[in-house]
């Protein structure tokens, strides 16, 4: 990651500086990273803005329900 909003440490409890350079993937739900990934390369494929809903881990190691555009 090269950026991450500020709004990370009030929905996940991570400060942004934390997450960048980390591989986003690893605190994607293990049954969502499939859906995540296949998402992010419909981007390759010209997909304008594509939205997934995902589950992330917290700090406190809780799974929270996500949507994001990419």
């Amino acid at each position: 990651r090269r950026y991450v909003s500020a709004a990370s440490k009030r929905v996940l409890g991570w400060d942004p500086e934390q997450l960048v350079g980390q591989n986003a993937a690893g605190a994607i739900h293990p049954e969502d990273r499939t859906l995540v990934m296949a998402t992010c390369r419909t981007l390759l494929d010209g997909a304008v803005a594509p939205t997934c809903i995902y589950r992330q881990q917290t700090t406190t190691g809780e799974w929270i329900w996500l949507e994001a555009t990419y």
